[in-house]
């Protein structure tokens, strides 16, 4: 007490009992723990879990249409350890090295504390382990395995496997552009990217991805699911037996086969490679596709690349310049035009242009072709012969009457800047067309419109326009993709054409047609010409356009573009080259039109479509 006075009988009671209370609670819980360590080995606590082990998926292969394995992924395995794990890096190292005839020094210093004194976390000790050496090691961290009597610490300790895929492309450098490349990622970043969810992840887990072309565009459907396995540890990080959950198996990725014709995509390869060799150009790129369906059948550019090994140095041999390349078309644009007058047009038959070689307009010059190659003027055309003769004060005139607005309806019909729908966007890298907005086509810029200029597209976007006019006016989606499959070979996913009619009047569509193919058999493309197949095409001879209305002087992207037979189209293809100087003059007609008849030529008669005497002679 306070004032030093002796405590009382009740204040001894009181805390006699208190005594007791709390000896009884200590003694209790004592017990409590003693028994369960008696009765299970063990303090009783909450299990730590991790992932012991990360299953990855196999990616989806990449088909072509006739079977050939494009990409593909082989299971590897990879050993890994977990630094901070280790009971002694040295011993560790000198056992690892051993089993697996490697360096022990360079192992050793990944293994040890970094100058900090910090620990290490996960070390990949050898990223493509044997079948073999992956069981030898396993054997021997089995030795010793908790529960067996060994007399000095386990090394092994902190030892772990991954099984993980590589991608691999049996075809080489075929259709590199455009299945693109992969890339290894953290698989704890891409939780929600790819749809993975997991509560616990190893952290040095990796995957392929996709990183470009098909394999990024098409990543979701390859990608699968990663299973694992689940391992409970004690408080010092030891397996505890029995404490490995049931795996959960890794889902493969699903194969896509594309509507690619592997026969005819290798010609292709090799007709560009020769073309780009001969004319010296900074690349040549084509597309072929099925005109009534859209499909793909090749996809090229020259120079290629090898899939598996990106050319850093050049980084423009991976891109597919036939969705990315925006160009101005020049005079391959001609045939929208056309097809959009006669449509809108009741009298265009009987409308005739006079071309002197050029023309004042809002204090600018409009200029034909021809004037710098002769020295005059075309003289008085209809549009049969502007087609024909590639006349630019032909189609100025016709792109006049036709009227602003009325222009971009029918761009906007051709969708010449559209990206396409959800099937085209399974094709990687297209890029949008750009087409001037009405409130800024001036007299000088629809007439310079009128023959390609001042608009942009892409090789894929104008193959797919022109198409419409092989379709009788109806525009054909084009497809690259044509079913999806599981692991086991079942389909889960086909892929049809679609179509939206009325672009333009059939009418319309077969007199453009006919006016290519008086192109081909008089104009500026005799150079397309096929023995024993009627040919309808267009050339196409734009000058380089830097900034806004500027022009590189002498630098030309040629093309051509067309479909065959005329009356009965199988095939659509459109050739394009950038920057030829061999000729010194190039064109067209000149550079792509031989190109497009050795591609029509042999996918007609890989198609069994040519006429029997010229499939023979091929």
């Amino acid at each position: 007490m306070m004032d030093g006075s002796l405590p009382t009988p009740i204040h001894s009671r009181i805390r006699a009992r208190q005594l007791w209370v709390g000896s009884t609670i200590v003694f209790g819980l004592l017990g409590c723990k003693l028994l369960a360590i008696q009765a299970f080995g063990r303090a009783p606590r909450a299990p730590l879990t991790f992932v012991k082990e990360v299953l990855a998926p196999p990616r989806g292969a990449l088909l072509t249409s006739d079977g050939a394995v494009l990409a593909t992924s082989i299971e590897q395995h990879r050993a890994i350890l977990n630094a901070r794990q280790l009971i002694s890096p040295t011993a560790t190292a000198d056992l690892v090295a051993a089993e697996l005839g490697m360096p022990r020094r360079p192992l050793l210093a990944k293994l040890q504390p970094d100058l900090r004194g910090r620990r290490r976390g996960y070390v990949v000790v050898n990223d493509n382990l044997s079948e073999s050496q992956r069981e030898r090691l396993q054997m021997r961290a089995r030795e010793f395995a908790p529960g067996r009597a060994v007399a000095t610490p386990n090394p092994w300790h902190g030892l772990s496997f991954e099984t993980h895929t590589r991608r691999q492309y049996p075809q080489g450098a075929l259709a590199a552009q455009l299945l693109g490349t992969v890339a290894v990622r953290q698989l704890e970043e891409l939780c929600g990217e790819v749809e993975l969810s997991y509560d616990l992840l190893a952290r040095n887990t990796r995957i392929e991805v996709g990183a470009a072309g098909l394999e990024h565009a098409l990543n979701r459907l390859l990608v699968g699911q990663p299973g694992f396995i689940k391992a409970e540890t004690d408080a010092r990080g030891q397996l505890i037996p029995d404490g490995v959950e049931a795996p959960r198996a890794a889902v493969a990725g699903y194969d896509v086969v594309l509507t690619i014709d592997q026969q005819i995509q290798r010609e292709v390869e090799r007709v560009l490679d020769r073309c780009r060799a001969e004319s010296k150009a900074r690349y040549v790129t084509a597309i072929v596709m099925k005109s009534r369906t859209g499909e793909i059948l090749a996809m090229a550019t020259a120079p290629g690349y090898h899939p598996s090994k990106y050319p850093t140095s050049e980084p423009n041999r991976a891109v597919n310049w036939a969705t990315a390349a925006l160009y101005e078309p020049g005079s391959t644009f001609k045939l929208l035009v056309a097809a959009a007058a006669i449509d809108r047009l009741p009298n265009w038959q009987r409308i005739k242009a006079h071309c002197d070689g050029s023309r004042e307009l809002n204090g600018r010059t409009v200029k034909c072709w021809i004037l710098a190659k002769q020295g005059h003027g075309h003289g008085q055309c209809d549009l049969q012969t502007g087609i024909r003769e590639s006349c630019n004060m032909t189609m100025a005139e016709f792109g006049r009457r036709l009227g602003r607005k009325h222009f971009l309806d029918y761009l906007e019909k051709f969708q010449i800047t559209a990206l396409g729908d959800d099937a085209e966007r399974l094709i990687p890298g297209i890029r949008r067309g750009q087409v001037p907005p009405l409130s800024e086509i001036s007299d000088h810029t629809l007439a310079g419109m009128s023959f390609g200029q001042h608009v942009a597209t892409t090789p894929y976007a104008l193959l797919r326009a022109v198409n419409v006019l092989a379709n009788e006016g109806t525009l054909v989606h084009p497809q690259l993709v044509q079913e999806v499959r599981n692991h086991e070979g079942a389909t889960v996913k086909s892929y049809l054409a679609r179509v939206e009619p009325g672009v333009v009047k059939p009418a319309t569509a077969r007199a453009v047609r006919d006016m290519m193919v008086e192109v081909v058999n008089h104009g500026t493309g005799k150079n397309a010409q096929i023995k024993g197949v009627k040919v309808a095409g267009k050339t196409g001879t734009a000058e380089v356009a830097i900034g806004k209305g500027g022009y590189v002087q002498g630098k030309y992207i040629v093309s051509f573009v067309g479909f065959a037979p005329a009356d009965h189209p199988e095939v659509s293809v459109i050739v394009v080259a950038n920057q030829p100087t061999n000729p010194p003059n190039p064109s067209g007609g000149l550079v792509a039109a031989p190109v497009f008849r050795e591609i029509v030529e042999a996918t007609l008669s890989r198609l069994q479509r040519l006429p029997r005497a010229l499939a023979r002679s091929s």
